[in-house]
């Protein structure tokens, strides 16, 4: 189970270069979008209606049926994208489906896309320098309730420290790339 924040659409491309085969988890409102969806269905992703119990039982089931067939799937920790550019509260769905396939969480920090298309964007605005860490995989099979709860919220506490870190990282490497065009 890839898991990782979510800054922007960019976010998507940038992920699709993980060396690890995986399955997007996208709302079911994306499967409505010509070509997209046709793409999203056609290749076997999984989706998930919003508020929606029976879909969501359903996608679990399903999550964790691919798991245990040893594919990975992709899940954005925070149920959506952030609007303000930082991680916001994690959703349990992650950690529930893991434990339930008994398969670890692999943590995914994303920094630097925030910017390149905000929030109600669907075009490019910025250049970015961008910036993945791939954080060691976390334990999650046999564990209650109260433990998920508390690997949940020390791993977003981990992530939010990453995300600063790599968030400055992000900004030196720009303003460098930004300086070399300049001097081309």
């Amino acid at each position: 189970m890839v898991a990782s924040n979510h800054l922007s659409s960019v976010d998507i491309v940038l992920l699709g270069f993980l060396d690890v085969p995986f399955r997007w988890v996208a709302k079911q409102a994306l499967y409505f979008v010509p070509i997209l969806g046709w793409q999203l269905w056609a290749l076997g992703h999984l989706s998930i209606r919003r508020g929606s119990k029976s879909s969501r039982r359903r996608f679990m089931a399903r999550a964790v049926r691919t798991l245990q067939a040893g594919m990975s799937i992709l899940i954005f920790l925070e149920g959506t994208r952030s609007r303000t550019g930082n991680i916001k509260p994690f959703k349990p769905g992650a950690f529930l489906i893991a434990s339930a396939a008994g398969k670890p969480l692999l943590p995914v920090v994303v920094s630097g896309t925030f910017n390149a298309m905000p929030p109600n964007s669907i075009l490019l605005h910025n250049r970015i320098w961008a910036v993945v860490k791939v954080l060691e995989p976390v334990a999650v099979e046999g564990k209650t309730h109260e433990e998920i709860d508390k690997i949940m919220n020390d791993l977003r506490e981990r992530m939010i420290r990453e995300k600063q870190e790599l968030d400055r990282e992000s900004e030196v490497l720009h303003e460098r790339w930004l300086l070399s065009l300049k001097q081309r």
